[in-house]
């Protein structure tokens, strides 16, 4: 008997991937397997992860437009966007500022004329920050003041201070006017040195109505208004609603199915059935054309009693309905839109019972509306306010005592 010598397995060998090799020194770079920054590698590669991208300026542009596009199709056809939006134009507006200065009457004077700001003489200056401006600010991010000086103009005759102010949605300035020129550096329709803005490029009419002649002036900074909260980086404003879009979009894909669910689930069919164990005396079945005359006769009316001919029964087939949490579901979305856009739910719904913590909600709201109001007082109401002194100071309607500071 001989024995079998084997000779040992050699051990097994794991394959790992190599690291680069300095092109310096031949060596390779030193690998850190812990921080934080060691899983975002493998994070990045997650399936459920969306593809993201570094937006650049032509992107940001196009995303602009398409948000603004979407979102003003949203307010127009969905009627809780539109109550949203306008629920918010009601709580952070209102009737409309009103000025509180040292000088009761230079205050007087902007409050008996303030009915006359608005070029088209039919609203208020509360009712022209609240409808055009507030809700376009919402819808689309943003919105132009242009400042009209009538001190020599025929529109002078019918105004008690020569001046006015025209409010004009982001289609004035266009989005895609970026290059040189004249040495100013345009970027989306604003010429900027220093990172502030000093000239825009402004359309004298609508661009989207094709009946009128339009043409692109070139405007300072004084006689334009720019209201918007833009990110960084960024001259152009996004709109508030962007954040909801995509719940919005949700909710009424949610509501279409349900509605569709519902109308198949109130219909009801009825079948005229042949059972089997008729077919036993052929003699009593009725002819094809009295069972055609009995399928015209019967109809589902209330009160009709029809009598059915032999050898026929009637059955019935009714669609199970199960939107028991349709309701549920539907607020939920409801509320994650609200609270992108800061409006309270009940703000929403109308239903005033719906939010038990009221005076925490007002609160919020407070707090929501004095941010708000931060960035008018900014970005408009005091230009505004300090336009409207010197107009008034032109026409001989107001002189500041004889020590103040210019």
């Amino acid at each position: 008997m001989t024995k079998r010598t084997t000779t040992p397995a050699a051990p097994a060998v794991r394959k790992t991937r190599r690291a680069p090799e300095s092109k310096a020194t031949g060596r390779r770079a030193a690998v850190s397997r812990t921080g934080p920054l060691a899983g975002l590698d493998v994070a990045a590669r997650h399936p459920l992860l969306p593809r993201l991208h570094a937006p650049s300026p032509t992107l940001s542009v196009r995303q602009h437009a398409y948000e603004r596009l979407l979102s003003g199709h949203l307010y127009e056809q969905e009627p809780l966007v539109t109550r949203l939006v306008n629920s918010a134009c009601e709580l952070y507006i209102g009737r409309g500022p009103v000025p509180v200065s040292r000088f009761a009457d230079l205050d007087d004077l902007w409050c008996a004329v303030s009915e006359n700001f608005d070029n088209i003489d039919d609203r208020s200056f509360g009712a022209m920050l609240r409808q055009a401006g507030h809700r376009t600010l919402m819808v689309a991010g943003e919105f132009f003041v242009r400042r009209r000086d009538r001190t020599d103009s025929p529109e002078a005759d019918f105004l008690e201070v020569p001046i006015e102010w025209e409010v004009h949605g982001p289609q004035y300035v266009p989005l895609d006017f970026t290059q040189v020129e004249g040495g100013l550096r345009w970027t989306s329709g604003i010429a900027t040195y220093r990172s502030k803005a000093i000239r825009y490029k402004f359309w004298s009419e609508d661009p989207y109505d094709p009946s009128l002649s339009t043409r692109l002036l070139d405007l300072d900074r004084s006689e334009i208004y720019h209201v918007a909260d833009p990110s960084l980086g960024s001259r152009r404003g996004r709109p508030i609603l962007a954040p909801a879009l995509l719940r919005a979009i949700k909710m009424t894909t949610l509501e279409d199915s349900e509605l569709r669910r519902k109308q198949v689930a109130s219909l009801m069919s009825v079948f005229a059935v042949r059972p089997a164990e008729a077919s036993d005396d052929e003699s009593m079945l009725p002819t094809d054309e009295e069972v055609d005359e009995m399928l015209d006769a019967v109809a589902l009316t209330p009160g009709g009693v029809f009598q059915l001919p032999y050898g026929f029964d009637i059955k019935t087939f009714e669609p199970k309905d199960e939107g028991a949490n349709f309701e549920r579901a539907l607020r939920w979305q409801v509320m994650m839109i609200a609270m992108a856009v800061g409006i309270p739910l009940n703000e929403v719904l109308g239903d005033e019972g719906v939010e038990r913590w009221g005076r925490m909600m007002s609160q919020r709201v407070q707090r929501q509306a004095d941010l708000v109001h931060e960035m008018y007082e900014k970005r408009l109401l005091n230009r505004m306010w300090r336009d409207f002194i010197d107009a008034a100071m032109a026409a001989g309607l107001w002189e500041p005592p004889a020590d103040l500071k210019p």
